[in-house]
């Protein structure tokens, strides 16, 4: 593991855990035709520690192309529910 990621507050286990359900999940529905569910699981990406193996520049383009399709509401309710996904992975103890 890297050493700086040793140092944070990320609880790695529940982040794996979330993320292997996540893929469960997208692997038996498919992706989300919803363009707000994909903007919310695309930032919530953003958001983690793995998004670092993306190239800024990449993980911008991506979230620009699924935020132009949504009004600013449906973007503010994506990132409110992006960031309370993330944030289950970032504090000990997490389901």
């Amino acid at each position: 593991m890297l050493p700086k990621a040793r140092k944070t507050k990320i609880d790695f286990d529940a982040l794996g855990d979330q993320m292997l359900q996540l893929k469960e999940k997208l692997m038996r529905e498919g992706v989300p035709e919803d363009a707000e569910a994909a903007y919310r699981y695309l930032y919530a990406y953003s958001l983690t520690p793995r998004s670092a193996e993306m190239a800024p520049a990449a993980l911008t383009g991506l979230l620009d192309e699924a935020a132009a399709a949504l009004d600013d509401g449906a973007r503010e309710r994506a990132r409110r529910a992006a960031r309370d996904l993330a944030a289950c992975c970032m504090s000990p103890g997490s389901p």
